[in-house]
């Protein structure tokens, strides 16, 4: 909650090069074919490769991970078969679902697809969960990245886009987070009557949260919801 307490999670070290990897969740093909006993390593798919999934999984059981935000979902194949299980390159919808159900017999609880804020992008979840027989295959929520703040999108295009996704998640028994880096106290204010979850970028160097780096960017989404009564994550 944003708000006095609570606690952070120590980010993860011990990267074969030193560096935080860039993990692909789905398309491309994996530089490292990573194993349940290490960590894995830049430029590696998950999606499809199962010992990368193993690897994933493994590393979010030891470390009391419940909650995945899955990035590059723009690989997957939406428009064919849901049954289709495609490849590794170009996933089908039944390989991203196999996926979902088997990270939840490791502890993952709920799901979030991470997309910009096109509305497209939303619509696009809605109609997958939808068409999912089990709740174990469907996202529980939406997690926007736009980075209006570095000129990605104006503010008001993606506020107005906001405004349609949150609609859309609460229409559809979704929630809504939002990756946020730098914006202003106006904007914060605005930004909260959206979201059911912020998610602040802190691109410290140490290696804990950092209160320091990020506190302005919190007391103003606090001060927002204070103003409309409103408490998120």
């Amino acid at each position: 909650m944003i708000g006095p307490g609570g606690t952070g999670k120590k980010k993860g070290t011990g990267y074969s090069n030193g560096i935080a990897p860039i993990i692909n969740f789905s398309g491309g093909t994996p530089s490292v074919n990573a194993t349940a006993t290490i960590q894995l390593s830049n430029n590696t798919t998950i999606l499809g490769v199962t010992a990368n999934e193993n690897s994933l999984l493994t590393f979010c059981n030891t470390n009391r991970i419940n909650h995945l935000i899955l990035y590059d979902l723009n690989a997957v194949n939406w428009g064919g078969s849901s049954s289709s299980l495609g490849t590794q390159s170009s996933p089908g919808k039944q390989m991203l679902a196999n996926f979902m159900v088997k990270a939840r017999t490791s502890g993952i609880t709920t799901f979030s697809a991470n997309r910009s804020s096109a509305g497209s992008n939303i619509d696009q979840i809605v109609a997958y969960n939808a068409a999912r027989a089990s709740a174990n295959e469907k996202f529980e929520w939406f997690c926007v990245e736009d980075e209006w703040w570095n000129g990605a999108i104006s503010f008001a295009s993606f506020i107005s886009n906001l405004r349609y996704i949150h609609d859309t998640c609460t229409g559809n028994s979704m929630s809504t987070e939002l990756y946020i880096g730098w914006p202003s106290t106006s904007e914060s204010a605005q930004i909260v009557q959206f979201v059911d979850r912020l998610q602040f970028h802190d691109y410290s160097s140490r290696l804990y949260p950092d209160y320091g780096y990020t506190k302005t960017r919190i007391i103003d989404a606090a001060n927002g919801c204070a103003a409309i009564n409103k408490i998120i994550q």
